[in-house]
């Protein structure tokens, strides 16, 4: 994190915080969609790892500074996009699981069983629940 950057730590989302649920799966899509202190969203995958709720994949999709994070809680490999190239990181988080990549992603993120378990059909039939939510908070 850089100096003055405003956000709630990584695998603690607050409660209220606008979490779209997708079942009993290991993996729970836009888990928590939250509104960060720069005027940006945050996408949150979570999923349950040994009987834990972990933080997979971030996608802080902020004004300053925006960054995705491959294993926030353990790996932390944090990647900041080049708003040049991409000009919307929501938008591209989004392309992501539509476009089929969280297995890839989750794998680099060092959780290749989650991976292999992933049920893209949830994916993608929560995308639009995290889309509206999203479109609400930005509305606010």
């Amino acid at each position: 994190m850089r100096d003055g950057d405003q956000q709630a730590p990584h695998g603690s989302p607050q409660s209220g915080d606008g979490r779209v649920r997708g079942g009993q799966h290991p993996v729970r899509p836009g888990d928590a969609c939250r509104w960060s202190g720069d005027g940006g969203l945050a996408i949150h995958v979570l999923g349950d790892i040994a009987g834990q709720e972990v933080e997979l994949l971030a996608f802080d999709c902020f004004r300053i500074y925006p960054h995705y994070h491959y294993g926030p809680m353990y790996k932390n490999e944090r990647i900041y996009w080049d708003k040049t190239l991409v000009p919307d990181p929501f938008k591209w988080a989004l392309d992501q699981f539509k476009g089929g990549k969280l297995p890839a992603m989750l794998t680099r993120a060092g959780y290749p069983t989650v991976a292999a378990a992933l049920d893209e059909g949830l994916i993608a039939e929560k995308l639009p629940e995290v889309e509206a939510r999203a479109q609400a908070m930005l509305s606010a």
